[in-house]
């Protein structure tokens, strides 16, 4: 299923919506505005709470996807000069792995060295624009909380 990820350009703080194929809102994505280390809320289309997604404390960019305050997955950013490469540790035993081009516009996403997902930057949009095709749709929220992750990384490394 492919969804489609929009910032919301004039709004205090990172706000994102998800919408599928039909422009139907999927999922809301709250950033919290006044925080040391970022920390978004996934929320489905009625406001409640799937995944928060929090930037860790340690050295170079680490994030963590959480459920119900229980850690879920942890994304760390690999140490790479001319690509940016995400490992994606689920707590289920999954191994992650988002591949990305030297931009850092797209990504290929593995789970267990299979096809999960596919990430492209939208480059002529108002504010951030991502389409995203996830072959799991079972997988839709968790998908996305990772989409979340690797983009907060990649502006962080750009300020």
């Amino acid at each position: 299923m492919k969804l489609y990820i929009k910032q919301k350009v004039f709004t205090i703080g990172d706000n994102f919506e998800v919408f599928d194929e039909n422009q139907n809102t999927v999922f809301k994505v709250n950033g919290d505005l006044f925080r040391m280390l970022s920390k978004f809320h996934l929320k489905d289309s009625n406001g409640n709470e799937i995944f928060t997604i929090e930037r860790r404390f340690s050295f170079g960019y680490s994030y963590e996807i959480k459920t119900g305050g229980r850690t879920v997955a942890i994304i760390k950013k690999q140490m790479a000069f001319f690509n940016a490469n995400f490992d994606i540790q689920a707590f289920t035993g999954d191994t992650f792995l988002a591949d990305g081009n030297v931009f850092g516009w797209d990504f290929t996403i593995t789970k267990n060295g299979a096809p999960y997902a596919t990430l492209s930057k939208k480059l002529l949009s108002w504010g951030d624009s991502y389409e995203i095709e996830v072959y799991d749709n079972a997988e839709l929220a968790f998908a996305t909380a990772i989409v979340v992750a690797i983009d907060n990384c990649i502006h962080n490394e750009n300020r």
